[in-house]
């Protein structure tokens, strides 16, 4: 799901997209938990976070941590 917006190595084309590639990994947790939780709200990020278990955001997080 991810990729479709932020690319498949974190980054993209779209301007208003922000690019993930070699994100601080408990930056990008923080975030995905927020958007969950509805503490921060998008609204395409917040559906998609509510989708997530606590281990995919940790997955996902590390691999955009490491992409590239």
């Amino acid at each position: 799901m991810c990729m479709a917006c932020h690319g498949e190595s974190g980054r993209n084309g779209f301007r208003t997209i922000p690019d993930l590639q070699w994100q601080n990994k408990d930056y990008l947790v923080k975030q995905l938990k927020a958007f969950k939780s509805k503490e921060r709200y998008n609204k395409t990020m917040t559906p998609v976070a509510k989708l997530l278990s606590d281990d995919e955001i940790e997955q996902i997080a590390d691999y955009f941590h490491k992409a590239g």
